[in-house]
């Protein structure tokens, strides 16, 4: 087998370790090697394809200046663990294999957390019937957002790779809107929202249906 890239283990709080000679229960691949399970790993740990976590003994005050984990790995502890292992280093959002996100600069289990925001809602003008409305999210800071599957009313979903997109609306009334922004890894963070469409100025109304943009439905039954 061949190909290495960054992962590792452990979930939960980062204890950083020390001087670390990384080691592991025998002969296998070293970490960050390409793998089907862990008799294949120098760790007996295959995580999503790669072999992680060799174990490391620190004797010193901060391992990740001193230890003997392969370049571009630290020797860490995390508090459920009895023993440091080694761990990929990273420097950020978006910079750990997929299945894995940068947590205290190295790579643990678990897709990257990020959320979403409107850009677009409360709006401050009111969307017209037959007139394109805009629409626009805004990803936290760092996240990598591969596609974003946007929703309005019973239509069949839009998908985008920009966290902007635009939707017509034939009819006013109001309509469940839902976008759901998705990383590489599987990661998924979703948004909700009603939008009320309103009827331009001299077209048909209805006093009971949807508003009017401007002023009211009047006595024939147009906006005004």
């Amino acid at each position: 087998m061949s190909g290495r890239f960054g992962s590792f283990l452990g979930v939960g709080f980062l204890v950083v370790s020390t001087a670390a000679s990384c080691g592991g229960s025998g002969a296998g691949l070293p970490d960050g090697d390409a793998c089907d399970s862990g008799d294949d790993c120098h760790s007996s740990a295959c995580q999503n394809g790669t072999c992680v976590g060799s174990l490391c003994e620190c004797v010193g005050a901060d391992c990740r200046g001193q230890s003997s984990c392969d370049a571009g790995w630290l020797c860490t502890r995390y508090a459920l663990e009895s023993a440091p292992r080694c761990r990929k280093q990273c420097t950020g959002a978006g910079t750990c294999p997929p299945g894995f996100h940068c947590d205290s600069a190295v790579c643990v289990t678990g897709g990257e957390v990020f959320g979403i925001e409107w850009v677009t809602f409360p709006r401050t003008t009111k969307c017209v019937a037959g007139t394109a409305c805009p629409y626009k999210v805004r990803p936290s800071a760092g996240a990598v957002v591969a596609k974003y599957t946007w929703t309005f009313g019973s239509v069949t979903p839009k998908v985008t790779t920009e966290p902007e997109t635009t939707f017509l609306y034939t009819a006013g009334g109001n309509y469940a809107v839902s976008v759901v922004a998705q990383t590489a890894d599987g990661t998924t963070a979703k948004l909700t929202g009603t939008e009320t469409i309103c009827i331009a100025s001299g077209e048909g109304c209805d006093p009971a249906g949807a508003p009017c943009c401007t002023g009211t439905c009047g006595p024939t039954n147009v906006c005004n």
